[in-house]
């Protein structure tokens, strides 16, 4: 097991992206739409795990502002979706 595995951000952050796949599967949208929701879904994911993998703090805090960063885009995008 890999140490960022451990992480709840990364187990919460994984969940959200295993849904938002499924939301994309089902929802009609734009191509740009979709796309832009599935990037942001996998960056916020992948960030987690490369700041778990920086040896200083401030480029771990970066990968997590990233991240963060992210998580608030997929939310943005689901509001857009769902007016």
């Amino acid at each position: 097991m890999f140490d960022f595995e451990k992480l709840i951000a990364y187990q919460k952050a994984k969940e959200v992206n295993r849904k938002l796949r499924k939301i994309l599967l089902e929802k009609k949208m734009t191509s740009f739409l979709r796309d832009q929701l599935y990037r942001a879904s996998v960056s916020m994911v992948i960030n987690i795990i490369a700041g778990t993998g920086e040896l200083s703090n401030n480029d771990q805090k970066n990968s997590h502002v990233i991240s963060r960063g992210s998580v608030f885009e997929c939310a943005s995008l689901m509001k857009v979706l769902n007016e």
